[in-house]
């Protein structure tokens, strides 16, 4: 469902996710551990639209995270 490929996160100087690729598909249990400060929060964001990635794909069925719209994203 949510496939991320090399993404990344930079805020200034700073980066906050490097080149992270994973694969969250339906009816299959995902966490997402670390220590503070590790990008989890980030991540997150990035998953639910409210930040782009700086760097690489994130897709939701296939279809750029950034073609769809918050109420396509609702219905789904």
């Amino acid at each position: 469902m949510f496939e991320l490929q090399q993404v990344g996160v930079r805020i200034g100087k700073h980066t906050l996710i490097h080149s992270v690729t994973a694969d969250f598909l339906p009816g299959q249990l995902c966490m997402v551990v670390g220590p503070n400060g590790a990008g989890k929060t980030t991540l997150l964001k990035c998953l639910d639209g409210e930040i782009n990635p700086t760097s690489g794909t994130l897709s939701f069925r296939g279809r750029a995270l950034t073609q769809w719209s918050n109420a396509e994203m609702a219905r789904c």
